[in-house]
């Protein structure tokens, strides 16, 4: 009886002290926000006012598709083994690859990253390139215009999806991500 005491009070202790990061979990959720975004995304769906707008990027990135980069979020990365400073990197591919080549053998661009997980659940990505070479210019501009320079609002953050929205010249954008590596 006391054994089972123990049991009940333990789960009650768990499911109290766990704090869901955001409130659409479908769960108790026992990973942070670092731990979900970490990893490698592909961005499914490009919308503007709820009206799929995808092949209008498609069009500008021709031959490749938006669908055929790769976007690795890095946390804690050093750009100098010489220095103790540490940064997030978001890093854009044409093609999947593990973390150490996605971040060594960059196809497109990277830049950093900041997330406000405690205050707003805000993400946002920053345009200025002062670390690693843009090697497609073409893809590069095309991808951070729209990624970057504003608050992303994040919507939706599971293990395989992730879902931002941001405003901007009263149009609504969302774009939905998925996971499709960790390391």
């Amino acid at each position: 009886m006391k054994l089972f005491r123990n049991i009940i009070f333990l789960i009650l202790l768990l499911t109290l002290c766990t704090c869901k990061k955001y409130p659409e979990d479908k769960f108790i959720s026992f990973t942070t926000v670092k731990m979900r975004l970490k990893g490698e995304w592909q961005l499914e769906k490009i919308e503007i006012n709820g009206e799929n707008i995808g092949y209008k990027y498609n069009d500008s990135l021709a031959p490749l598709t938006f669908k055929d980069f790769k976007f690795w979020f890095v946390f804690d990365w050093k750009f100098n083994s010489a220095s103790n400073e540490t940064h997030n990197l978001f890093v854009i591919n044409k093609s999947s690859k593990d973390k150490s080549k996605a971040i060594e053998n960059i196809d497109v661009s990277g830049v950093e990253f900041s997330i406000f997980p405690k205050r707003d659940k805000k993400l946002k990505i920053a345009s200025v390139n002062n670390y690693i070479p843009i090697n497609d210019f073409k893809s590069s501009k095309i991808l951070l215009y729209l990624l970057s320079d504003y608050l992303w609002q994040i919507r939706e953050l599971y293990n395989k999806e992730l879902i931002i929205e941001k405003t901007k010249n009263d149009l609504k954008y969302r774009l939905s991500f998925k996971k499709i590596r960790n390391n």
